[in-house]
């Protein structure tokens, strides 16, 4: 039981953490060296769409795993997939500091819940 209260409120934490990292990281475009500013038009359509499909996944993860449906596990690790891939296309990311830590304590927390999700405890009690 007390597996399954951590695990709800690590849920929880990812949720109010992805809000701060939004709120944090919204910096205006015109701010960046002009350099950064350019991209090609191919790779901000593929970073739109990856995105808005990544985002679009782990709010349906989230639910699954609030239920705890297994295919909310699944779709939790192809979001964090997804992101990876984001990574690697986007280069250069310039952040402020507080982006910075609220992005790496997501991302940790992130890891948290699928070795949770895998446990015996919460493992049995997903269906």
């Amino acid at each position: 039981m007390q597996n399954l209260k951590l695990f709800k409120m690590l849920l929880i934490a990812s949720i109010v953490i992805n809000i701060f990292i939004i709120i944090s990281g919204s910096m205006p475009l015109d701010t960046l060296p002009e350099s950064l500013q350019k991209k090609s038009e191919m790779i901000i359509i593929i970073e739109l769409i990856l995105g808005i499909s990544t985002i679009v996944l782990w709010i349906v993860s989230i639910i699954g795993l609030w239920k705890l449906k297994k295919w909310g596990r699944n779709l939790l690790i192809t979001s964090v997939i997804l992101t990876l891939i984001l990574y690697i296309i986007d280069g250069v990311v310039i952040m402020n500091a507080w982006e910075n830590m609220f992005s790496e304590l997501f991302m940790v927390i992130e890891g948290i819940l699928i070795s949770m999700s895998f446990s015996n405890g919460i493992n049995k009690k997903m269906s």
